[in-house]
């Protein structure tokens, strides 16, 4: 079993009853939570909040799944029984934890935060170990926050989005100590029209009243480095949310991605395959279009292709260093400015993958 799928061990009734520290997450927690995923607009949040990973959610366990160099987690405690609590760690092994402070003297209902610092050692790249976590307090309670962290050669954000027409943008990647990685990038590929089998060219991809649910058939070939469906067009008074899922052999649905708090789905590398877009009408009545874009792997020259829309990565920046964020320089060209388009690049053979969206400029 993974060190990211074990749970944090068996329930003690009794002990559960006087926990003597406990971390509370409130609607606002998750809320920001939900902003960090994409899931909910920033401007929804209370006032003083801002969109956290889900490494900064309060939870009673942390995990870090793509650790580079030294990442350090906060999570709050709240005291349910008054009295001096001491930490200390069990280390993951080929990482190192810490914890601040190390002692702590609460009264009741009083909070503090403790300050997890972890950072590896020799841990294997790609390999997942647990640590944790462990305080005593007053009438011997024993308490644990189980710490689980997996090693990787390099790290970036999933998605970049930049104007479309001729320009560039940056790619923030962090690399560990001592790695160099090349990159890999695919064709820039336009968002077209999803329709309906046998429609016509300038059919919706969806019509009806509330309640309507559209499903649409989606092959995706192979060699698909990432894909995009976007809720483009809605008619006045009409909400829609749009779903995808993939299907087995036997039309089976065994994957599943919901859109974000823009309509958009982002697929990074997806298998090739049969899928299926759920376009689903909330409420009013009329048209709702989605559209799409599977960007497939670019094997041209490095100008990215001799016609057409160009992607060029400056890959100076990825040799071997000490442990740091490097910038890596994006630049596209014959592109149209009124057109959406999807890219990707990958840095290294099985490393990470940020897709690059291409957006018009906003109006006025």
């Amino acid at each position: 079993m993974s060190a990211l799928e074990q749970g944090g061990g068996i329930v003690d009734p009794l002990a559960m009853l006087e926990p003597g520290l406990v971390v509370d997450a409130g609607e606002q927690d998750w809320d920001a939570y939900r902003a960090g995923l994409g899931l909910l607009e920033e401007a929804e949040l209370a006032d003083g909040q801002s969109a956290v990973s889900a490494s900064e959610l309060n939870l009673p366990s942390v995990a870090v799944g793509d650790l580079t160099d030294e990442r350090t987690v906060r999570r709050t405690l709240t005291a349910t029984t008054a009295g001096t609590y001491r930490f200390d760690t069990e280390q993951p092994a080929g990482f190192r934890l810490a914890v601040e402070p190390a002692t702590a003297i609460l009264d009741e209902g009083q909070s503090v935060t403790v300050s997890l610092s972890l950072a590896r050692t020799d841990a294997a790249f790609d390999d997942s170990r647990t640590g944790a976590i462990r305080w005593e307090g007053p009438k011997g309670i024993r308490g644990a926050l189980p710490v689980a962290a997996t090693a990787v050669a390099a790290s970036s954000p999933p998605r970049v989005s930049a104007p479309t027409g001729e320009g560039s943008t940056t790619v923030p990647v962090r690399l560990s100590d001592g790695v160099a990685v090349e990159s890999q990038r695919s064709a820039v590929t336009p968002l077209t029209p999803v329709r309906p089998t046998g429609a016509d060219t300038d059919a919706a991809t969806a019509s009806g009243a509330a309640g309507t649910v559209t499903d649409t058939p989606i092959a995706v070939p192979r060699g698909i480095m990432a894909g995009r469906l976007a809720l483009r067009s809605v008619a006045p008074g009409v909400s829609a949310r749009i779903e995808l899922y993939r299907l087995n052999d036997l039309a089976e649905p065994v994957m599943s991605w919901s859109a974000d708090a823009e309509g958009i789905i982002d697929v990074p590398s997806p298998p090739a395959g049969r899928y299926v877009l759920r376009t689903v009408i909330e409420s009013g009545t009329g048209d709702v279009l989605v559209e799409q874009a599977w960007a497939a792997a670019d094997d041209g020259d490095d100008d990215g292709g001799a016609e057409g829309p160009a992607l060029r990565v400056d890959t100076s920046d990825l040799g071997a260093g000490p442990a740091s964020e490097r910038s890596v320089g994006v630049t596209w060209s014959g592109v149209s400015r009124t057109e959406r388009y999807v890219a990707a690049v990958r840095f290294g053979d099985d490393g990470p993958l940020t897709l690059v969206a291409l957006d018009p400029a906003p109006t006025g």
